[in-house]
Order: structure tokens, then C-alpha cells, then sequence
């Protein structure tokens, strides 16, 4: 296993367990890969906390070579925020949550208009 290290944008992040976290990021020099951030959700003095898409981070990590096809998952060693786009996150969830309400309602719309429809139908015979 070798030590890597590279700048990386954080694109996905998935809980692993109750203080570990997945990150798919894309890299400067690795292009996409898969990190394991053992400990990245506990509270320390010093820490950034947990990790969050859209950030930029100064990243060093264990490579490992992965099995027959499936991609590697490597190891999260070490790690310095760059920068974080909070803003970009907050526009996505709020983005998510619109289009979310606009489909139930375009749903209820449906099934709304198949029912006068229907109901048309059978008032005319």
C-alpha cells in the first residue's frame, strides 16, 4: 500500500458506521475513486468534523489495489479542508426538496384529472 497524496472534491457521502463515513471524490491526479474515512464523524478538539459533498480537501491516503472488477477502497490517512462550498450543498438540498413537492403535486394533479374525466364519462351515458 502506498501513501498518496492529492487535492480532492468531495462528490458523495455515505455513513459506514456510527463514526465512519464513504467518500467518493474525484481527485486532482487519480481521477474518481473511493476513500474510507475511519473516525471522520467524531467530535475532536482540532477536528473538522464530518466530511460533506462539495468540499475541497488536501488529502492524503493509502492505496490499495482492488479486486477483480470492483474499484479499490482506499484508506483515508490524512486531511486539510481547502475550501468548503456550504452554499452550493444548501441550493442542492433546497433544489431536491422543490422538485420532491412538485412531483407529489403533479401526481395528485393526474389523479385528480382522471377522475373529472372519468366521472365526465359516465354522467353522459
Amino acid at each position: 500500500m502506498a501513501s498518496q497524496k492529492t487535492r480532492a472534491l468531495i462528490i458523495r457521502t455515505t455513513d459506514y458506521s456510527e463514526t465512519s463515513q464513504v467518500l467518493s471524490v474525484y481527485t486532482r491526479d487519480f481521477g474518481r475513486i473511493s476513500l474510507l474515512a475511519k473516525g471522520s464523524k467524531r467530535k475532536r478538539a482540532g477536528s473538522e468534523g464530518p466530511l460533506d459533498v462539495f468540499q475541497v480537501m488536501d488529502i492524503v491516503f493509502l492505496e490499495k489495489s482492488g479486486t477483480h472488477g470492483s474499484s479499490p477502497l482506499h484508506l483515508l490517512t490524512d486531511r486539510k479542508l481547502v475550501e468548503d462550498y456550504h452554499g452550493l450543498r444548501r441550493n442542492l438540498e433546497r433544489d431536491l426538496s422543490c422538485r420532491r413537492h412538485h412531483e407529489s403535486r403533479r401526481h395528485e394533479f393526474r389523479i385528480h384529472h382522471s377522475h373529472i374525466r372519468h366521472a365526465g364519462r359516465l354522467s353522459t351515458h
